[in-house]
C-alpha cells in the first residue's frame, strides 16, 4: 500500500477512535497546566471542613489569577457583590432515604411527588465561576433596567403601614425573560468597562452545587450554613413560613413568619459565603425543566435538556412556603412558564471567569 494510502487510513482511524478514548477516559479539553507550568488543583469533593473549603477556594483563585470576591459597580453607589466558587464534584439530588423520610414526616405527599429529585447522581462542575453573594436586589435591578416590578417595594409597604426601605430586598415578580434581560445588560456594561465577563443565570447543577456550600458527599444534608450541613431548619435561619412546624418536615418549633421578603443577607451564609439559598425568594435557573432529566443527565457540567420545553427551572425556597421546599435538592415542579411573574420569585446571577493566568 502506498504511503499516501496509509496516511489516509491512520487519519480515519484517529478520527473515529480518539473521541471514544476521550469519552472513556473523561479527558478534559481544558489545559491541565497553566502557561507558567502550574498544574490545576484538585477538585473540591467529599465532606471538607470550612477551613479546607477556604483553602481550596484560594488555591483555585490563585490558579486562575482571580480574586475571591469582587463588586460590579452599577452606578449611583449601587454595587453587585460576587463570590468565587471553585470547581468540584458533588452528589446532586436527594440523598438515600431523604424522600422516604420526607414523605413519612409530611404525611400529605407520596414519594411520587418528589420523584424528580431522583436518582441521586455524581456531577462534576469542571470550571470555577462567580455567583451573586445575594439575590439581585430591587436597587440593583432598577439601576440597570430602570424600573422596579416588585410587589414588596417601599411604596407598597408604606400603604400597608410598615414603611420599609426595600432597596436591599430581593427583586421579585420578574419572569425568566426579565432575568435574562438583566444578565444581558450586566454583560454589556462589563464590555463597556473593557471587561470580558459574561453574566447569565446559573444552571440547575451550578445552583445546587453552590447551595450545598462545599458538601459534596453522597450522604449529603438538606440544609447548609456557615456552621456546616444541617438535618433540620428553623425560620430564624431562613425566610420561609415558620407557622407550620407540623406541616413542614424538619421544623420542631414554630418560628417567625414574615409574610413578605426581607433584606438580603439577613440570615447567615453557607460555607461558600452565599446567602439566602434556603429562603426569601425562589430563583430562576437557565435550564428547561424535565422531571426525568437526572436519569439521563451528563455527569460533567449538565446544562439541562437540549430539546426545548415550555417550563423553566426554579430552585430554592421562598417566604410563603414550608421547610420541605427549603431543601437543597428540591425542584419546583409546578407549572412554571418563563413568562410567569410571582412575588415569591426572583433570581441571582452567575459570572464566568476572567483569568489572567492561563
Amino acid at each position: 500500500m502506498c504511503e499516501f494510502g496509509v496516511s489516509i487510513m491512520l487519519a480515519r482511524f484517529w478520527f473515529v477512535v480518539l473521541p471514544l478514548i476521550m469519552v472513556l477516559a473523561q479527558v478534559s479539553l481544558i489545559p491541565e497546566v497553566r502557561g507558567d507550568g502550574k498544574k490545576r488543583p484538585e477538585l473540591l469533593s467529599g465532606d471538607p471542613t470550612k477551613a479546607q473549603i477556604d483553602a481550596v477556594r484560594k488555591e483555585w483563585a490563585d490558579f486562575y489569577g482571580v480574586p475571591l470576591e469582587y463588586s460590579e459597580d452599577l452606578g449611583k453607589g449601587v454595587k453587585l457583590e460576587m463570590v468565587f466558587i471553585p470547581p468540584g464534584t458533588f452528589w446532586m439530588g436527594a440523598a438515600e432515604g431523604e424522600i422516604d423520610d420526607l414523605v413519612k414526616r409530611l404525611k400529605k405527599f407520596s414519594r411520587n411527588y418528589f420523584k424528580d429529585e431522583l436518582p441521586q447522581y455524581k456531577v462534576t462542575i469542571s470550571e470555577g465561576f462567580y455567583l451573586g453573594k445575594y439575590e439581585v436586589t430591587q436597587s440593583q435591578y432598577e439601576a440597570l433596567i430602570g424600573h422596579n416590578p416588585s410587589r414588596f417595594d417601599t411604596a407598597a409597604t408604606r400603604v400597608e403601614g410598615r414603611d420599609l426601605d426595600t432597596r436591599r430586598f430581593p427583586v421579585e415578580s420578574v419572569n425568566w425573560y426579565g432575568a435574562q434581560k438583566y444578565t444581558d445588560q450586566l454583560t454589556k456594561q462589563g464590555e463597556s468597562n473593557k471587561k470580558v465577563r459574561m453574566y447569565r443565570l446559573p444552571s440547575e447543577a451550578e445552583w445546587e452545587y453552590a447551595c450545598r456550600g462545599g458538601q459534596c458527599s453522597k450522604e449529603n444534608s438538606p440544609f447548609h450554613f456557615e456552621n456546616g450541613p444541617q438535618r433540620t431548619l428553623s425560620s430564624t435561619q431562613a425566610n420561609f413560613d415558620g407557622d407550620y412546624p407540623s406541616g413542614g418536615a424538619y421544623g420542631k418549633v414554630k418560628g417567625p413568619y414574615l409574610k413578605r421578603t426581607c433584606e438580603v443577607g439577613t440570615y447567615n451564609p453557607n460555607r461558600f459565603g452565599i446567602h439566602d439559598m434556603h429562603g426569601n425568594v425562589s430563583e430562576w435557573c437557565n435550564d428547561y425543566y424535565d422531571e426525568y432529566y437526572y436519569a439521563n443527565s451528563p455527569e460533567t457540567d449538565p446544562e439541562g435538556p437540549k430539546s426545548e420545553r415550555i417550563w423553566r427551572v426554579i430552585r430554592g425556597s421562598c417566604w410563603p412556603t414550608d421547610d420541605s421546599w427549603s431543601r437543597a435538592s428540591y425542584r419546583r415542579h409546578t407549572i412554571v412558564e418563563p413568562t410567569s411573574r410571582a412575588p415569591q420569585t426572583g433570581f441571582r446571577v452567575l459570572a464566568t471567569l476572567v483569568s489572567s493566568k492561563k
